[in-house]
């Protein structure tokens, strides 16, 4: 048995090396011809790439169609919840608060939140509390009901319900997918999508405007620093002309010296001595104007040194206002829920909670929770197709924030590895509610 065993595995590891040969021989004969970026699926295996990060699938009670609609209506929640005055969770609350035996204090607060805007926009004046909410959603089927201009109608599932108290778990998510879908069009929504258009337009010409300052300041850095280099050429080669005219006039001189020696003894004393004088005279000057220029070079040096420093501070608040704009973007840019990008399966990727979530082709759901994890889908990505090229170039602008996003999350979810979120959120709704 383990004989046949290991020649299972031997022919195993025989057919993987084949296969990675022909796939290597195959990638180089695609590289010569192929003009990129193309079609993914086209595109022959990478063996430089990362291989495929797996993520963490999620476990939950949600089938995988219940699930993503879980995700987006907590994305609703979260990025209107200033109009719907709520508190900020965690999806893992909002699952928690769906799954719950018992009436969760977060689930009612979701309630009321998305009720008192659906009342508003039927005119209907009633007040809501903890105990006549489930009256309130009866008004409101009621008032909806006779309306024309709604494009849904109630799910089957929640037309004959008379108890709101007692309902499951998708009967409470489609509940509040309904409430969402009908919410969509009311004037505080569509207020806070224009204010937060209006400043996402305003964060982007302003953006446009430092960019542009920033590009005009390194060009001037970059012309200043090329005319500085022709100066020191010039002063180079200026100085090396003067030391040879200097040569040349010390050579005639003694020339013309040892000729007169013969002659008259005397004068050639007389100018010799004169020519020492000179000499050293010519020796003074020299090393002056070598002290000058040891102080010019000084001082040039401290010039670079603080334009440097000055380039490098530019550069910093550059990144800091591209991270704030990105985080901008980020958070107010994304009321649609477009996803991230998509890879060589046609694989999903979108952001929720400060976690990258995967949607693969079956609806199945994962996520990448560490950053380390996002580097990886980095290098697993290949630019050279189409798809992973621009998910990659949308990697690459927010990754600073991405990155950061995601290491709070996880500082955050190991600090609080003892305490559930759930009951910490609830204490929050509880004192919310009895104010």
């Amino acid at each position: 048995m383990n004989k046949n065993m290991k020649k299972v595995q031997l022919q195993r590891e025989r057919e993987r090396e084949k296969l990675e040969n022909r796939n290597n021989e195959k990638y180089k004969q695609h590289k010569e011809k192929v003009v990129y970026p193309i079609e993914d699926s086209e595109l022959p295996v990478d063996p430089r790439l990362n291989k495929f990060p797996i993520p963490s699938f999620c476990m939950t009670d949600f089938s995988p169609e219940q699930f993503s609609t879980l995700l987006f209506t907590w994305h609703f929640l979260w990025y209107f919840q200033k109009p719907l005055k709520l508190l900020s969770f965690h999806v893992e609350d909002y699952e928690d608060a769906l799954l719950a035996e018992g009436f969760s204090p977060l689930l009612l607060n979701i309630y009321c939140s998305l009720l008192s805007i659906l009342l508003l926009k039927h005119s209907i004046q009633q007040a809501l509390n903890e105990h006549n909410w489930d009256n309130t959603i009866k008004v409101y089927l009621k008032a909806r009901a006779q309306e024309t201009f709604y494009e849904t109608d109630v799910p089957k599932e929640l037309k004959k319900l008379e108890d709101f108290k007692s309902l499951s778990s998708s009967q409470r998510l489609l509940l509040i997918k309904m409430f969402i879908d009908d919410a969509v069009c009311s004037e505080p929504i569509r207020g806070f999508i224009q204010s937060a258009m209006d400043t996402c337009c305003e964060a982007t010409k302003e953006r446009r405007v430092e960019r542009a300052s920033y590009r005009k300041s390194c060009a001037e850095r970059e012309r200043m620093r090329k005319a500085s280099l022709a100066d020191a050429r010039n002063t180079a080669s200026t100085s090396e002309e003067s030391n040879d005219e200097d040569f040349k006039d010390t050579k005639n001189f003694t020339d013309s010296l040892l000729a007169t020696t013969n002659k008259a003894p005397r004068r050639a004393v007389l100018q010799y001595k004169k020519m020492l004088e000179v000499e050293e005279l010519r020796i003074q000057q020299a090393l002056e104007g070598k002290k000058r220029e040891e102080t010019l070079k000084k001082a040039k040096r401290r010039r670079e040194e603080e334009d440097f420093k000055k380039s490098l501070e530019e550069e910093k608040e550059d990144q800091e206002r591209e991270y704030k704009y990105r985080e901008l973007l980020l958070k107010l840019g994304g009321y649609r829920c477009k996803p991230l990008g998509a890879d060589r399966r046609r694989s999903l990727y979108y952001l929720f909670d400060s976690r990258i979530y995967v949607e693969d082709v079956e609806g199945k759901w994962g996520y990448y929770a560490l950053p380390s994890e996002l580097e990886q889908l980095l290098g697993y990505l290949n630019t050279k197709g189409k798809r992973e090229l621009k998910f990659h170039q949308t990697l690459m602008e927010n990754f600073s924030v991405l990155q950061t996003c995601i290491k709070e999350r996880q500082e955050e979810f190991e600090g609080d590895n003892q305490i559930r979120h759930s009951a910490r959120i609830q204490k929050k709704y509880l004192k919310e509610t009895s104010k």
